[in-house]
């Protein structure tokens, strides 16, 4: 399924991801990618976000963290999945301009919020809880699959302590891994050895 959702936990897959982004301005198509695919804080992060932070050449960009004043700022890789879609907006970007997200400079986030969840119905799904913040849980828990757990910590801006308490997630692709799935379905353990035998 494309998200998977559990009390107030949410994994959003990456399909379920390129179905909103598809459904989206190029605008709240970046804000997207920067939540799931980056790992930002939305709209706390993106909205200090200075086109003076990106590192083009070297494919990076640095984040400013209000809610982490022991830690204020990391680095951040520009992801090949995050990388289009911050292209676009700054191929789109007014000339001069300062400010990677320049609309609604105000971290309200009723405005993120009631936008996130008409792109969700547009894209056919249903809303799931905690919006923005799942979105940021789900990168992590795919990053977590290819990278190791200081690392990630590091790049989305939280100590593991916090990154296992609050982003941490377990979805279908894990149970279907572990399960030896091919083509989309378990083999019934049976069938398997009646195979093995032949």
């Amino acid at each position: 399924s494309l998200c998977c959702c559990e009390d107030r936990e949410a994994y959003i897959s990456p399909d379920a991801t390129e179905k909103l982004i598809s459904n989206a301005c190029p605008y709240y198509a970046a804000l997207i990618a920067c939540a799931r695919y980056g790992g930002l804080r939305v709209p706390s992060e993106p909205i200090a976000l200075k086109w003076s932070h990106f590192d083009w050449e070297h494919g990076r960009f640095t984040v400013t963290a209000p809610k982490t004043p022991s830690k204020p700022t990391r680095v951040v890789p520009l992801f090949p999945e995050l990388r289009p879609y911050v292209d676009a907006l700054h191929e789109a970007a007014p000339d001069r301009s300062i400010w990677a997200f320049h609309r609604y400079r105000s971290t309200a986030a009723k405005v993120y919020r009631s936008n996130l969840v008409r792109i969700i119905e547009l894209a056919g799904l249903k809303p799931w809880p905690k919006l923005w913040m799942n979105l940021r849980a789900s990168c992590r828990t795919d990053l977590l699959e290819r990278f190791p757990s200081h690392v990630v910590d590091y790049w989305l801006g939280h100590s593991a302590e916090v990154g296992a308490k609050h982003y941490d997630r377990v979805h279908e692709g894990h149970y279907q891994a572990a399960c030896g799935v091919t083509g989309g379905v378990a083999e019934p353990l049976s069938a398997a050895r009646h195979r093995s035998r032949k």
